[in-house]
């Protein structure tokens, strides 16, 4: 997927189905997906990734993913809120990913324009609880990244906000 520095999001894919029960779920195996040149021009627009999973899943597998060159204006970054990340999975008001695997993925280039900031500029992004609730929703999801390379990110190679994170092998 070449998005052309001209989409803010490679690869998107939402369970907005509302089941949390265990095996009314559905999975996402997606070995070999590839994204590269998104870019993020405006405020306006939600999210910047080259890969973006939301929702409720049983099984989300990314192996072999490539993300590349992922860029955002210096006037769209809502900062602490919204920026840009290489692969994302995160949680939404339908539930959270009961298992994560994001193994042996490349993350490189991942930047802001505004050589200024440095935040929320990241490669691999998982969340598994809101913690902007007065009190955090638990979950029991298990995510994982083995095997992966995170280059020229200019915020965090890794940002995991969940209980369950098995991290490995990341250079």
């Amino acid at each position: 997927l070449d998005g052309g520095n001209k989409v803010h999001v490679g690869f998107r894919m939402d369970n907005i189905s509302g089941s949390t029960d265990d095996g009314d779920r559905p999975s996402l195996i997606a070995p070999d997906l590839r994204a590269r040149n998104i870019r993020r021009h405006t405020l306006a627009l939600a999210y910047g990734s080259g890969i973006n999973v939301d929702g409720a899943w049983e099984l989300v597998d990314l192996e072999r993913a490539v993300v590349e060159n992922v860029t955002m204006a210096a006037a769209a970054h809502n900062v602490g809120i919204q920026g840009i990340d290489g692969i994302r999975l995160s949680r939404t008001g339908a539930g959270d990913v009961r298992d994560a695997h994001i193994g042996k993925a490349l993350v490189r280039n991942v930047w802001s324009d505004d050589d200024e900031e440095f935040r929320d500029q990241d490669g691999i992004v998982m969340f598994s609880v809101f913690y902007d609730l007065p009190t955090p929703m638990a979950s029991s999801s298990r995510m994982s990244v083995d095997g992966a390379r995170v280059e020229n990110v200019r915020g965090r190679s890794i940002k995991c906000q969940g209980h369950h994170n098995y991290i490995s092998n990341v250079h």
